[in-house]
């Protein structure tokens, strides 16, 4: 039988390995196969991305935002591309993808505490959903 103390300890030790190894390496989005690192990026890229929208437009004030590096759509901002960028392409993609997924209605079937994380989802981030699935790609 396993010990759950041993397991703990092991687990804390091998997620710490892991943390202190890509805390000093450079992290490319495109090349994260784990997909919790995947959505962590993620989820950390959509924060200040939301923060900053957020502020500008808490005046009632029209806000632009422009995304000026190519690694944020590659496939987009190659102009003779002619393949989608995916969620494993593009930051952005993936956050449509992230945020389509925490705002999916649960269902007629769903508890309480699922009902609740969804309304809770959607008042946190059904803004930001609305305005990524709106950005104007401006070539396509």
């Amino acid at each position: 039988m396993i010990d759950p103390v041993d397991l703990a300890r092991k687990l804390r030790y091998g997620e710490r390995r892991r943390w202190q190894q890509r805390v000093g390496e450079p992290v490319l989005f495109s090349r994260l196969t784990d997909p919790v690192e995947h959505a962590a990026f993620v989820g950390n890229f959509l924060v200040p991305l939301h923060q900053t929208i957020g502020r500008g437009i808490r005046g009632n004030e029209p806000v632009l935002v422009y995304l000026c590096d190519a690694a944020f759509a590659p496939r987009t901002a190659t102009l003779d591309e002619t393949a989608a960028d995916t969620p494993r392409t593009s930051v952005i993609v993936a956050a449509q993808q992230l945020l389509h997924g925490w705002l999916t209605d649960p269902g007629p079937t769903a508890g309480a505490a699922e009902r609740l994380d969804h309304a809770l989802a959607h008042a946190c981030w059904g803004l930001a959903s609305h305005l990524l699935d709106n950005i104007d790609w401006g070539h396509r």
